[in-house]
């Protein structure tokens, strides 16, 4: 039998989350576990459920999705983490993938790489969409004068 990956999904957006859910265990390896409208919601949940992996939206209310992956990274809780975001800056992708974030994905880019994005995350690999990295090459091809005043990308 096929172990399914288990999921909690978090955004402030319940339609997004049902919609998420819908489409996620439409899969057969993919199972919702739970969901959270904040970075608080997250951190109760994983105080009592098991789960492989964590779809973490950064801009939600109470507590962000950077402040939630801090708190993960200090109490060095075992989940993965998929960024799934609006924002598409370098900064919210470095910061997001220095705090511990396995993935990092644009929500506009929900239906073609979400699948591939989890299954990359869940087995302990890295995963930036195309366009994600397209944005941190020209910040550092383009401009490196900026990146000598800013911390290293990881």
């Amino acid at each position: 039998m096929l172990k399914k990956l288990r999921i909690i999904l978090a955004d402030d957006h319940a339609v997004l989350r049902t919609g998420l859910k819908l489409l996620l265990d439409n899969e057969a390896d993919f199972t919702v576990v739970g969901e959270a409208a904040n970075g608080q919601e997250v951190l109760a949940i994983l105080e009592h459920t098991e789960a492989d992996v964590l779809i973490l939206d950064l801009s939600m209310p109470v507590m962000s999705g950077l402040e939630c992956l801090k708190e993960i990274k200090k109490l060095q809780l075992p989940i993965k983490v998929l960024v799934l975001t609006m924002y598409q800056d370098d900064h919210y992708i470095k910061e997001a993938m220095q705090l511990g974030a396995g993935g990092y994905l644009a929500k506009n880019s929900i239906d073609t790489e979400l699948f591939e994005a989890l299954r990359t995350v869940a087995r302990g690999a890295r995963y930036l969409s195309e366009q994600d990295t397209q944005i941190l090459l020209d910040k550092l091809f383009n401009n490196p004068v900026d990146l000598l005043d800013e911390q290293p990308f990881f």
